[in-house]
């Protein structure tokens, strides 16, 4: 029995030494490892456009750098896309050569609104803008379309389609330019009775609504950059 005994004794503690390791390499193994933060697109953004606000100009790389970090995890932002073709037009806009070619990346910096805010029109085509920023932001390419590329009918339909929508309400400043926007491409159409019509519904508004649109993105950055 005392020979029994011991054997016991023995297939107790072999069982016990063959679980320690796998009690140790369960501790030490990947669930106890934290997890490192992942940045989230909004994040980035707030992030990017803190640096603008904080450095203006000087800034503008570092910015781009973040902006196409958040792509990367976001492909589908639309307010990424915007943010990263102004500051190309923005970078080529501060540069005296002709040829110059921002960021090595091939592509001509000189480029029509259409080109250069393609990508970011197709995605607020999917995604309706419902924010103030992003509502600015289709102001802003419906004024790049119809200034830069005389493509009133293409700055119209920006407008129509996600801003000036049933039942929108002038009150709002982004509308309200918007709306202005929408006239003075009608006139250079010379559609003059629907400019008229857009003209005439904004003069039954304060006409302290005019000029309240920030036309510069008022908390993303951009209005510093432009002005610094």
């Amino acid at each position: 029995m005392a020979y029994f005994g011991i054997f016991l004794l023995v297939i107790w503690l072999v069982v016990f030494v063959l679980q320690i390791p796998q009690s140790v390499s369960t501790e030490s193994g990947a669930d106890s490892i934290p997890s490192m933060p992942i940045q989230s697109t909004e994040a980035l953004k707030l992030e990017a456009r803190n640096i603008l606000d904080s450095q203006g100009r000087s800034g503008i790389s570092s910015a781009r750098e973040i902006f196409t970090k958040a792509q990367k995890l976001d492909p589908e932002d639309p307010q990424i896309a915007y943010y990263l073709a102004w500051l190309d037009d923005l970078n080529y806009s501060l540069k005296d050569e002709p040829d110059y070619t921002p960021y090595g990346n091939g592509e001509p910096a000189c480029q029509s609104a259409s080109n250069r805010y393609r990508s970011a029109i197709q995605l607020f085509n999917e995604i309706q803008p419902k924010d103030a920023i992003s509502q600015e932001m289709i102001v802003e390419i419906g004024h790049y379309l119809s200034n830069r590329d005389l493509a009133h009918r293409k700055a119209i339909e920006l407008y129509s389609k996600h801003i000036l929508t049933q039942d929108f309400d002038l009150s709002n400043p982004v509308t309200y330019m918007a709306l202005v926007s929408r006239g003075m491409a009608y006139f250079w159409l010379r559609e003059y009775e629907n400019a008229g019509a857009d003209f005439e519904q904004a003069l039954k508004h304060k006409a302290s609504n005019q000029g309240n649109c920030s036309g510069g993105h008022e908390g993303s950055g951009l209005r510093t950059v432009s002005g610094s």
